[in-house]
């Protein structure tokens, strides 16, 4: 079933310590900037959210895409982030204000 929620397994992948968080728009892709503490989850609504490791909602990109972030990916040790959506848009953003 799809919906608006994401799950945030420990390092075991275990679902016993599972934190489910739900988020303002159907989550599509994910993807953790290198220092574990952000990721970034791309949503059929053209934005990309940021969330810390813990799933507590930090601030969200709007207006990015019409249609859906297909693709996200985080460049290791930096501030860069590239997206592709379904029109086939690919994307690099420099984030040059702190997220948190």
């Amino acid at each position: 079933m799809w919906n608006k929620q994401v799950i945030i397994l420990d390092k075991s992948f275990s679902m016993m310590s599972a934190i489910t968080k739900t988020i303002d728009a159907n989550p599509i892709c994910i993807s953790w900037f290198s220092d574990g503490n952000i990721f970034c989850v791309g949503t059929c609504s053209g934005s990309i959210n940021f969330l810390n490791k813990d799933g507590v909602f930090i601030n969200k990109i709007d207006n990015l895409s019409s249609s859906w972030i297909t693709s996200i990916s985080t460049k290791s040790n930096s501030n860069e982030l590239s997206y592709g959506d379904l029109n086939g848009n690919f994307t690099t953003l420099i984030i040059k204000q702190k997220i948190i």
